[in-house]
């Protein structure tokens, strides 16, 4: 996995200023209560929980991780989130839109920072208005290439002039993904269908519906709901022979033939060793550190997942690609 010039040099400031000075509110030997919410499991949130807990080990903070899953219920989030305020947790990490902004409408007047990653548009989501101004609050903006993933259609189907989306309404990190695609399908004279969901169970009859339409090919953005229940769309992709393409890297092992995305683990490495540590740590408040997009991109393909959709990866994607399958995994 990539790292920063930056993130290295904080490491190693970091531990000289852990062995000299001791960690804030304590000694080196304190240990940080840290709760972690993630929105629902996928593996691009998986990684990104991952990718937190090893900059932790990496950095040898000690922390004891309350680590809890809504499973894209909001109610829950609620729940959880008024758990880490009652029980005075030293920081939130938000995976995940939904997570963010009910973590923020419940913590806005404690004391407790909340640092985030895999979030699509943190001022959309109503918690920033800009990436210098955003109160007790702080994080790396995982905004996914769109338009780049978009373009892969046009590599495995360039005859493609009708493509499908699933999208979730209740999602704002999911609309705005679809706008920037529903632009860019427009500006290329490419028939753009949509179909709306609420939840999981929706997925599948989504599916069935854009195959019964006839679409060249489908479009996954990251729309947790969606890829949460992503077998359903590789069903329907694979039966129906319809190629489907996706803007999270994880998701070529599932069965999109081609996938272009940031590197989750990635966003969750940096936006805890350039952000949750540091303010841990008293060095900064989340005030003070501007919010950053996420900039590392991987292309992923699936040599299976083309076979049975009936396409053909060309090599000009598949000499991009730093993630090679030949199999199809669902997700466990």
């Amino acid at each position: 996995m990539n790292r920063s010039l930056i993130s290295l040099t904080l490491l190693i400031v970091l531990g000289l200023a852990l062995a000299s000075c001791g960690t804030a509110g304590g000694g080196a030997d304190k240990t940080f209560k840290v709760g972690i919410v993630q929105q629902v499991t996928h593996p691009a949130l998986d990684g990104a929980r991952e990718g937190v807990k090893k900059a932790f080990a990496d950095a040898g903070v000690k922390a004891e991780f309350i680590e809890k899953n809504a499973q894209n219920d909001v109610p829950t989030l609620t729940t959880i989130a008024e758990g880490f305020r009652d029980s005075k947790v030293d920081m939130v990490i938000a995976i995940g839109t939904l997570p963010l902004q009910t973590s923020y409408k419940v913590l806005k007047d404690s004391s407790i920072p909340i640092v985030f990653n895999s979030v699509t548009d943190p001022y959309q989501a109503g918690v920033a208005k800009s990436e210098t101004d955003h109160p007790g609050v702080t994080g790396v903006q995982a905004l996914p290439p769109v338009q780049q993933a978009f373009d892969l259609i046009f590599m495995v189907k360039p005859d493609a002039k009708k493509v499908g989306i699933i999208w979730t309404s209740t999602e704002k990190n999911s609309e705005v993904a679809t706008g920037i695609a529903r632009d860019y399908a427009k500006s290329k004279g490419i028939e753009f269908v949509e179909k709306q969901v609420t939840k999981a169970d929706e997925v599948l009859a989504a599916a069935e519906a854009l195959a019964g339409e006839k679409v060249d090919a489908i479009f996954i953005s990251t729309d947790s709901t969606v890829v949460s229940a992503l077998e359903s769309v590789v069903k329907v992709a694979n039966e129906s022979k319809i190629p489907l393409v996706c803007n999270d890297p994880a998701s070529a092992s599932r069965g999109c033939v081609a996938a272009l995305g940031l590197d989750y683990p990635d966003n969750g490495y940096q936006s805890t060793v350039n952000m949750a540590i540091p303010i841990l740590t008293g060095q900064k408040k989340p005030e003070e550190i501007a919010i950053v997009k996420q900039k590392n991109n991987i292309v992923a393909i699936n040599t299976a997942a083309a076979q049975q959709q009936g396409v053909t990866i060309p090599d000009s994607i598949s000499s991009q690609a730093k993630q090679k399958f030949d199999t199809i995994t669902p997700k466990k």
